[in-house]
């Protein structure tokens, strides 16, 4: 994986959030929940082969610079259990995006916010030799799938998960209109 400069940018990190929020919170159209799932907290000692030696923090202020670029604001989450996972998924329905490096299709189905799929190594190079790899149940359901691309994925995650949130201004100003 290419070396990266990792930005000082001061992160927000989120702990177990209450579903609920997703239907009492305000929208926050400029808000994009990054969520690492299962593992994610080993990154940096993890299989660098695959992943590197960038650690979640680096990914996390890569990430919130890559944003702050194109006027977007990130909160961060991390957990191990699936579970939890779904529960930021809920809650985050307010926010503009979601990028989810491991994605839990059923989730990522029941929500519509756009999720975009993002992994630091191409899942479909790897399945040469591990092959469920090679199988993906999760990325027909998300808005956006980014593979292969280390932490440079981040960055492009960023951009779709902009474009993704004008798109919905867009189609709430054309309802709006028609009122």
């Amino acid at each position: 994986m290419p070396s990266v400069a990792i930005p000082n940018v001061k992160t927000t990190r989120i702990g177990p959030q209450d579903p609920s929020l997703g239907r009492t919170r305000p929208r926050q159209l400029d808000t994009v929940l990054l969520l690492h799932g299962p593992s994610s907290n080993l990154f940096g000692e993890r299989n660098p082969a695959y992943y590197g030696t960038a650690s979640l923090d680096d990914f996390e202020k890569f990430a919130t610079a890559a944003a702050a670029k194109l006027g977007l604001k990130v909160v961060c989450a991390q957990t191990n259990h699936e579970g939890v996972m779904i529960d930021h998924l809920h809650a985050a329905r307010t926010y503009g995006a979601i990028v989810m490096n491991y994605a839990i299709r059923d989730a990522i189905e029941s929500i519509d916010t756009p999720v975009i799929e993002i992994h630091l190594s191409n899942l479909y190079t790897r399945a040469v030799h591990e092959k469920h790899r090679g199988m993906n149940v999760t990325a027909a359901a998300a808005a956006g799938y980014i593979g292969g691309c280390g932490i440079l994925g981040y960055d492009l995650a960023m951009q779709r998960a902009k474009i993704l949130i004008e798109e919905q201004r867009e189609k709430a100003r054309e309802v709006k209109a028609k009122l």
